[in-house]
């Protein structure tokens, strides 16, 4: 039985300011990830009846803004230069932050959503994994790239 479109729209309400802060982890823009997070919501609310399950709501989003995202990579134009090469040198007022973000917006989208997942939204590896529909150990070495990508430019 589908979940009814009132519970939809709850469950909506409540995980947006989540899928928020993931699409913009993911698209590295507040307006791109907005439109990011809008293409789901519709998609959701245009078919409601592949939601059995309240309980697996958050994955199921989260998974479907990946693909969107995945799908979309390459249309969209991130928020940051990633031609540039991330630098502390680059950083107009000296902070680790700005390296960070640049750092961040210059990894690959595989890698972006992998760390998003994990350390922003705070999902185990293996749920992280589910999300994305890839087995254990390829979410592993995302994270693991990730990391030693975002440790070189700092």
């Amino acid at each position: 039985m589908p979940v009814p479109l009132e519970q939809l729209r709850e469950l909506i309400i409540a995980l947006l300011p989540r899928l928020r802060r993931l699409a913009h982890a993911i698209t590295d823009s507040a307006h791109s990830g907005d439109d990011l997070v809008q293409l789901c919501i519709e998609s959701v609310l245009l078919d409601g009846t592949q939601w059995h399950s309240s309980q697996d709501f958050q994955s199921g989003l989260f998974s479907m803004l990946a693909r969107v995202a995945s799908a979309d990579d390459g249309s969209r134009q991130q928020g940051t230069d990633a031609a540039t090469p991330p630098t502390m040198e680059i950083c107009a007022d000296g902070t680790v932050a700005t390296a960070l973000r640049r750092a961040y917006a210059s990894l690959p989208q595989q890698q972006r959503v992998a760390i998003a997942l994990v350390v922003l939204e705070d999902l185990s590896y293996r749920d992280s994994a589910s999300v994305l529909g890839v087995p254990l150990a390829q979410l592993t070495e995302q994270l693991w790239s990730g990391c030693e990508r975002l440790q070189a430019h700092l």
